[in-house]
């Protein structure tokens, strides 16, 4: 975060904030950055410290850009499952279209949420803090804590499309 001042202060300024929403366009254009192939990893460094920061704050994930682009749906899914990968738990759309593909593509799949969940209970129930998984792999607070915020994100899109089927 010390190398980028501009990623700190919006860190900074977003404490009172629930979360964050990266702006690369801006950032890329104040650093003279032109969006590139060539420099899509210095853009997803830029990004990545914008969910780091908002980790190391305490603060709930930052939500990703949206595209412009409202056509090519298929880019825009591609990309959304990056910005999960990458730590951005939502995204901004500017489409409906868009709204159905943040929500399939960070809605976890049933088979994540079930062992999410028995990460969670073989945790609790574990006397030493420490304990394994059905694999045999090492399930620590870390892995749990992974595991607990699969879990509230699951929680949250389902009380999305609840609400959402609600008002329809």
């Amino acid at each position: 975060m010390e190398s980028n001042t501009g990623a700190a202060k919006l860190i900074d300024s977003a404490t009172r904030s629930l979360s964050v929403r990266a702006k690369p366009r801006f950032r890329v254009f104040s650093s003279r950055i032109e969006r590139t192939s060539n420099t899509a990893g210095i853009v997803d460094a830029i990004r990545l410290q914008v969910v780091m920061g908002c980790a190391a704050a305490g603060l709930r994930a930052p939500l990703a850009p949206t595209s412009t682009d409202v056509r090519d749906l298929d880019t825009f899914s591609l990309t959304t499952k990056k910005f999960l990968e990458l730590g951005f738990r939502g995204r901004t759309a500017i489409h409906p279209k868009q709204a159905s593909l943040i929500n399939k593509v960070f809605m976890p799949a049933f088979e994540d949420i079930e062992a999410a969940q028995e990460i969670v209970d073989r945790f609790e129930r574990a006397s030493d803090g420490v304990t394994l998984d059905s694999s045999g792999r090492l399930i620590d607070a870390a892995v749990v804590r992974s595991a607990i915020e699969l879990l509230e994100r699951a929680a949250r899109s389902q009380d999305e499309v609840t609400s959402s089927r609600r008002t329809k």
